[in-house]
């Protein structure tokens, strides 16, 4: 795997969902459409005036926009290797306006503090609390990449694909 692709915490990023920005250019699409033909005023409209079990749904067409706008805010823009950060906004940048603004986890701001290039080179890789923040969404998948890097190098790293979460495992 091309090193720029493994973040120094041991995520990849060719496996993430949120660098796979197909997901989030679709969403934008499909919200440039639905803006472009009044989609959403139509839809909010027959929910108004009907009383047809079909459209009684679209009376939630706000909170619709609200997540679909949120999915497309999770894009990444730039590689955690190369930015030194990750550009995936966190909700409280989000509401103060801070999107795509890399910044610094725990995770990175620890392996800056102790001079190495990722938590490969760390003697605390099994028993980091930094990391247990990944243990619900990733499982030990970063860990196991961190293990692969030390012991045969970058270039042994291989994507996941849909093994790459937890919840996939």
């Amino acid at each position: 795997m091309d090193s720029k692709f493994i973040a120094p915490c041991g995520m990849t990023c060719c496996d993430c969902l949120l660098a796979n920005n197909e997901i989030n250019d679709t969403a934008k699409k499909f919200k440039e459409a639905m803006e472009s033909h009044d989609f959403i005023r139509f839809l909010k409209h027959f929910s108004k005036i009907t009383s047809l079990p079909f459209f009684q749904d679209f009376k939630q067409t706000d909170e619709f926009m609200n997540m679909l706008n949120k999915i497309i805010s999770m894009k990444c823009d730039s590689l955690c290797m190369e930015a030194r950060g990750c550009s995936v906004p966190q909700a409280d940048e989000i509401m103060v306006g801070m999107v795509n603004k890399a910044h610094k986890c725990d995770v990175l701001v620890c392996i800056e503090s102790k001079g190495v290039e990722g938590c490969w080179d760390c003697s605390e890789l099994e028993d980091c609390d930094k990391k247990k923040m990944f243990n619900r969404t990733y499982g030990n998948s970063p860990v196991e990449t961190c293990k692969i890097v030390r012991d045969k190098g970058k270039e042994a790293v291989e994507p996941r694909g849909n093994k790459y979460y937890k919840w996939q495992q």
